[in-house]
């Protein structure tokens, strides 16, 4: 199986970051050449590569490779929180509107009791 880099976006990552080619040459233990090259589209990186560049950038490796627009990796739940999730899909409108009044209530009465302290 063949996977590509969405070269234009790996560059977008590394300008966004402040970073120059060299310090992510750096990171991946590669020369800034090689680097460039992965950039250029002139060189394929393997699996581990594109692996430790989505974690030095916090994008899954689907958003590096331009499989999605969705840069954030997914988040491990809980049981207890896929429990409810689960819960919330099956209440109907109203039920869901009354939890959202709650969670919103929660967090205003969470960040007043931070501001506080």
């Amino acid at each position: 199986m063949h996977l590509s880099l969405d070269i234009a976006r790996l560059k977008l990552l590394r300008l966004k970051a402040k970073k120059k080619q060299e310090d992510i040459a750096l990171f991946l233990n590669i020369t800034r050449a090689a680097y460039t090259n992965i950039e250029l589209g002139k060189r394929e990186p393997d699996l581990s590569t594109i692996s430790a560049l989505a974690d030095y950038y916090n994008v899954s490796t689907d958003y590096l490779l331009g499989r999605t627009d969705v840069k954030s990796k997914q988040i491990a739940l809980s049981t207890e929180e896929i429990n409810l999730v689960s819960c919330f899909r099956l209440a109907c409108i109203d039920d869901k509107n009354v939890i959202w009044a709650a969670l919103n209530k929660y967090k205003q009465d969470t960040d007043i009791k931070k501001e506080a302290t």
